[in-house]
């Protein structure tokens, strides 16, 4: 079990505003509140959505190996966002 948050201020101290919960139910509600760093948001994201449009331009000439080598990402997320599945 895990201590939850009821409400979205982050500077809030409110004891009323705790709940006890699960791991799973602290996750959906980061996901729900969208407080997930995700794309550009990541602090360690590698790529800008200019460099996700051009990956996928090129994409139709080049294979996902040189663009991964050349982007320094994996393979598999130049499959991923070439297939629309990220970004």
């Amino acid at each position: 079990m895990e201590v939850r948050h009821k409400c979205d201020n982050k500077l809030c101290v409110n004891p009323q505003h705790l709940i006890v919960g699960t791991k799973q139910q602290n996750l959906q509600d980061r996901n729900r509140r969208k407080r997930t760093a995700s794309g550009v948001r990541n602090g360690r994201s590698k790529l800008t959505p200019a460099k996700v449009a051009q990956i996928r331009l090129r994409f139709k000439n080049e294979t996902q190996t040189k663009l991964a080598l050349e982007f320094g990402v994996s393979r598999k997320n130049i499959y991923l966002i070439v297939n629309n599945l990220i970004w």
